[in-house]
C-alpha cells in the first residue's frame, strides 16, 4: 500500500512538472513575439512618427471666425437696383449735434456742453448712408448706417454688418433691448418753404428708424422736400451745417451689405472729454492730489458715465473703465442710457473709489 502511494506521489510531481514547461514555454513565445515585431520593409523615420503624432493636420477650407472678428450678415433683400457706375445727383448734409443732460443730472457750463458729435448724410431720392461721427456718440467711429425705400436699415460698425427690420435701429444705437418706456421724444423742424429743395423723406425716416418709431410718424414733416433744418432725438440735438448737391457713382448707394465700407480700426473714443476737463471737475488747490475712478456697467445696454453733471465715458454692457486725472475728493456721479433715461441717478462717490452701473 505505501509502494503504490509513493507510485502517485511521483506521477502528480511528473505532470505537473510536464504543465509548468509547456506553460512557460507559451508564454515565454508571446512574450518573444510582443517585443519584437515583425520589420516593415520600408520603415518609417522616428522624425515622421513624432510629426504624425503632434501636428495636427491642415483643413482644406474653414469659415471659422473668431468670436471678436467682425462678421457681416446678408441683408434681407439685395438691392441690385443700385448697381453699377452711372452717377446719381445727392444732397450731402452735416449735422452738429450736441448732447443735452437731462434734468437731475446737473449742467456742464461753458466748453463741456459744446457739440460732441457730428451726423454726416449722403442722400438721393430713393438712397440714404449716414455716419456717426465724433466721441460723444455711443456707438463706434466705424459705422454706416444703409436706408432704402424698405422699412428698416443695414448697418456697419466694428462688429461687422447686419441688417435690422424696421425700428430696430434704436436697439444697436442703444446697446441693448429697448423697451417702449426708454424710446425717446422725437422731432423736426422743416425748411422754410422758399428753401425746400433736394430730397427730405429719407433723412426723416433715418430719424423715426433712430427712435425705434415708424417712418410715417415724420412722413408729414417731410414730405414737401428739402431736410429738416433741426431734430431732436432725445437728449441729441442737430443742427444741418451743410448743404452741398453732388453725384456719386450707383452702387456707393446701395442698401444692402455688398460693397462694405473700408474697414479702419476706428473703436468708440475712450473719453468724451479731454485729461484737462477732468482736472477741472472739481475746484481744488494747485498741489492737489489725484486718484482714479474704477467704473463698471453691470447692466444689459449702453450707459453714459456722467461726473458733475459732465458725460465723460460711454460703457457697454459688462465694460469696465478706469477713469484717471480725477482731483480727489468728493464727486456726483450718476450714469444714463443713450436715450437720456437714467440708469443711475447722480450720487456722491469719494475718488479714489469705484461705481458700479447696476
Amino acid at each position: 500500500m505505501g509502494v503504490v502511494r509513493m507510485r502517485l506521489v511521483w506521477v502528480g510531481v511528473l505532470v505537473a512538472v510536464l504543465v509548468c514547461t509547456f506553460a512557460c514555454g507559451r508564454s515565454h513565445k508571446r512574450t518573444r513575439v510582443h517585443e519584437m515585431p515583425p520589420v516593415s520593409a520600408d520603415p518609417v523615420p522616428p522624425e515622421r512618427v513624432v510629426l504624425r503624432d503632434w501636428e495636427p493636420a491642415e483643413p482644406e477650407h474653414s469659415d471659422a471666425v473668431a468670436p471678436d472678428e467682425p462678421r457681416t450678415y446678408p441683408a434681407s433683400n439685395i438691392d441690385d437696383a443700385y448697381a453699377g457706375d452711372h452717377p446719381v445727383p445727392v444732397r450731402r448734409l452735416v449735422y452738429r449735434v450736441t448732447l443735452h443732460m437731462p434734468p437731475g443730472f446737473g449742467d456742464a457750463a461753458g466748453s463741456l456742453t459744446r457739440a460732441t458729435a457730428e451726423l454726416y448724410i449722403d442722400v438721393s431720392d430713393e438712397r440714404l448712408r449716414a455716419r456717426f461721427d465724433g466721441p460723444g456718440w455711443p456707438v463706434s467711429a466705424a459705422n454706416q448706417v444703409r436706408i432704402g425705400s424698405r422699412t428698416g436699415a443695414y448697418v456697419f460698425d466694428a462688429m461687422g454688418g447686419r441688417p435690422y427690420a424696421a425700428g430696430q435701429l434704436a436697439s444697436w444705437f442703444f446697446g441693448g433691448s429697448v423697451k417702449a418706456r426708454h424710446l425717446p421724444p422725437l422731432g423736426v423742424v422743416p425748411p422754410p418753404d422758399a428753401e425746400r429743395s433736394g430730397p427730405g423723406a429719407l433723412v426723416c425716416a433715418l430719424l423715426a428708424e433712430w427712435a425705434g418709431q415708424p417712418r410715417e410718424a415724420l412722413a408729414h414733416r417731410c414730405d414737401r422736400g428739402g431736410s429738416p433744418l433741426r431734430f431732436r432725438i432725445g437728449p441729441w440735438r442737430g443742427e444741418r451745417t451743410a448743404d452741398v448737391a453732388e453725384q456719386l457713382p450707383r452702387h456707393e448707394l446701395r442698401a444692402d451689405h455688398l460693397e462694405p465700407p473700408i474697414r479702419t480700426p476706428s473703436p468708440r473714443d475712450a473719453l468724451i472729454v479731454t485729461h484737462t476737463t477732468l482736472a477741472r471737475l472739481r475746484k481744488t488747490r494747485a498741489d492737489a492730489e489725484f486718484g482714479a475712478l474704477d467704473a463698471k456697467n453691470a447692466t444689459d445696454a449702453r450707459a453714459l458715465l456722467t461726473i458733475n453733471g459732465t458725460p465723460v465715458r460711454w460703457l457697454d454692457p459688462g465694460e469696465g473703465a478706469v477713469i484717471s486725472g480725477l482731483p480727489k475728493g468728493g464727486y456726483s456721479i450718476g450714469a444714463m442710457r443713450p436715450f437720456g433715461n437714467p440708469v443711475r441717478p447722480p450720487r456722491y462717490v469719494v475718488v479714489p473709489g469705484a461705481f458700479v452701473i447696476d
